[in-house]
């Protein structure tokens, strides 16, 4: 697999997000996002896929040594 488990988890959750609010609830498109735990494997993902998506990221974790891995993934 090329993105491993975290990855692939993160692919369907950022998709599952977007696909809910464009398609199925307001129809527009998504702007902001927040993704908790973002230094974990999941949520690192989260926020590399959903930056390249073209949302605004906010990134919440519990670890302030990574705010500045988490400014450079997205």
């Amino acid at each position: 697999m090329i993105v491993g488990t975290a990855g692939f988890t993160a692919l369907q959750c950022s998709f599952t997000t977007k696909t809910t609010r464009e398609e199925l609830l307001l129809g527009e498109k998504v702007q902001n996002v927040i993704v908790s735990g973002a230094s974990g494997g999941v949520g690192s993902m989260a926020v590399m896929i959903l930056s390249k998506l073209g949302c605004n990221v906010t990134a919440l974790t519990g670890k302030e040594s990574n705010k500045d891995y988490l400014k450079l993934i997205g």
